[in-house]
């Protein structure tokens, strides 16, 4: 800190998020400080998560993404009025003396340089998207997705009727997202191509990336997973998408691979940058250098679970860095945990949330994990306009420490995921997850919560070794010699007919199964289903208690399977 009546410079480079918040709260807790935002685009702290909604028309003006919550554009007026610190723009940093402790920048319109002394200095560059190094790639119509200008472009092709059809090359959430962008009020014929085995392979298991993908094919989209793009070649009024041996004509191609932290300017000036091209920090936000600060979408991130660095460009989580920061840098102690990742997307009429880590992820780390399923409803049963919830949860089979929640449904996600987000800083047990108090009331939530229910499974399937077994096994329709045991009612198996072969599929009433269990071949395994898996538990359980070793049950039950055909009722 500098001495009473020593004015403190600091610099702080990026608009966006992290860069703002930073500099708001630091001209709060010190007022008589110099404070001086660089930012490369005259465009400032914008909503980035909301370009795809206004690119689908959704919101009509996109300068509603500028404003304050109390409809005022945030730009260097706003700034330097209300909240009291100096912006340039557009002014591009060119590269940081630390020794001297000074940033050279030069005015992006005219060339002209200059350089700003620091104190203090922060680095919130943000994250670039990628462009995969194809043939074709720098075609005009091959453009990325992240910036204000690129969701305006697709927006005025499509009033102008100039946007026909367009491929997608990623589904991840940009990806999926425009996906409804383009088809749900332009009707865009839209095609996504995805080099994994799944849409949002990052952030949800197969069986649970299965829901998605139907709701996207329902919706018109046309989805083609284990595909590689091995480049573009321009025409007169198209662009071919070279797919390996087949080809795609479309007006437009968005390149939705992911982001790319901004880390070139901190590592050009000798700053440490982690294994994930993110800037390392502390838990203080601190570089390498002490006096230089970094966070938001260009540093890398401590994983809770991982117990190591990962990128994870979050708006959420850029703006809690600014905070930070400003409290560190003004003498306020302040730490940041860690991430673990939590995410929400809605894509069509479903939402998609998770934290944690997938089934995938916890394999690919060594970690001894097991899940569960289950089907719910948002609200009482009793009560109208219920939805469904479609949830696996991810734990850790030793200690029973919870891992990761994936959600997806048209019901209320995003609750669930958040409350198990803070479990999972908790490093909770499934022990710690019964103990959670929901409020409930028929309007809200059903009676026992969704993650309670997820608990009492899992604690079920370790300490009565009755497991569930991955919906996509009914999905598959072809099980070999397996007691298929059908506990719903009649009106429900004739609703709901199942499709399997290379089965013993016996049909009994659960009200029924235990005075006809020694009807069943004992020696084979037994496999009960019903609507959404609390009843395929309670008769793997009557199974068991008659003697059956061989017993299991569908986790979430038919209505999983058939929200992944796309058949949900």
């Amino acid at each position: 800190m500098k001495k009473q009546n020593e004015v403190m410079n600091i610099v702080i480079i990026g608009g966006v998020a992290t860069g703002p918040r930073a500099a708001a709260r630091l001209k709060r807790l010190l007022p008589e400080a110099n404070i001086t935002l660089v930012n490369e685009s005259s465009k400032l702290s914008y909503g980035a998560c909301g370009l795809p909604y206004f690119a689908s028309g959704d919101i009509s003006d996109i300068n509603e993404l500028y404003k304050t919550s109390f409809g005022i554009i945030r730009d260097e007026e706003y700034f330097r009025d209300t909240k009291g610190f100096s912006v340039l723009t557009p002014y591009r940093a060119e590269n940081i003396n630390r020794i001297e402790k000074v940033v050279h920048v030069t005015q992006v319109e005219n060339g002209e340089k200059s350089s700003l002394e620091y104190d203090y200095l922060v680095i919130a560059t943000g994250a670039s998207p990628i462009r995969l190094d194809i043939p074709g790639a720098e075609s005009d119509r091959v453009r990325t997705f992240s910036r204000p200008d690129d969701a305006s472009y697709y927006r005025k092709l499509a009033e102008t009727g100039q946007l026909g059809s367009v491929c997608i090359v990623g589904a991840g959430f940009i990806g999926c997202e425009l996906c409804e962008s383009f088809t749900a009020l332009w009707g865009i014929e839209t095609t996504v191509i995805e080099k994994e085995a799944h849409v949002l392979p990052t952030i949800l298991d197969e069986e649970m990336a299965a829901l998605v993908q139907a709701e996207m094919i329902k919706n018109g989209v046309t989805v083609k997973c284990g595909a590689t793009v091995a480049g573009f070649d321009e025409g007169n009024d198209s662009v071919t998408v070279n797919l390996g041996g087949e080809t795609l004509s479309v007006d437009q191609v968005v390149m939705a691979v992911g982001f790319t932290p901004n880390s070139v300017l901190a590592k050009d000036c000798g700053l440490i940058i982690g294994e994930t091209g993110g800037i390392s920090v502390n838990d203080h936000l601190q570089t390498s250098e002490p006096s230089i600060y970094a966070g938001g979408d260009c540093v890398e991130s401590y994983h809770r679970i991982l117990n190591r660095g990962v990128f994870i460009p979050l708006g959420s989580i850029a703006n809690r860095h600014g905070r930070l920061i400003a409290n560190n840098i003004a003498g306020r102690e302040d730490t940041f945990p860690g991430a673990v990742g939590s995410l929400v997307v809605k894509i069509f009429d479903i939402n998609v949330a998770a934290t944690g880590i997938t089934e995938k992820c916890a394999k690919e780390n060594n970690i001894n994990a097991s899940c569960v399923w289950g089907s719910f409803i948002d609200k009482a049963e009793y009560y109208p306009e219920w939805e469904y919830v479609y949830c696996k949860m991810v734990y850790e089979r030793d200690s029973g420490r919870l891992l990761g929640l994936q959600a997806v449904g048209p019901g209320d996600v995003t609750r669930r995921v958040d409350i198990f987000a803070q479990l999972l800083h908790q490093s909770a047990t499934l022990d710690d997850l019964l103990d959670i108090e929901a409020a409930y009331s028929p309007p809200y939530a059903t009676a026992l919560d969704p993650l309670y229910v997820l608990g009492c499974i899992a604690k079920n399937q370790e300490e009565d070794s009755i497991n569930a077994v991955n919906p996509e096994f009914l999905a598959e329709s072809d099980f070999g010699d397996v007691n298929l045991i059908d506990v719903r009612e009649d009106e429900e198996r004739e609703a709901e007919p199942l499709k399997v072969r290379n089965a013993n599929l016996v049909e009994i009433k659960l009200g029924d199964l235990r005075t006809r269990a020694s009807d069943l071949r004992s020696e084979s395994k037994a496999m009960v289903v019903c609507h959404r898996g609390v009843r395929g538990y309670e008769g793997a359980r009557i199974l068991k208690n008659a003697g059956y070793e061989n017993v299991a049950y569908l986790g979430g039950g038919v209505s999983f399977v058939n929200a992944m055909k796309g058949e949900e009722e």
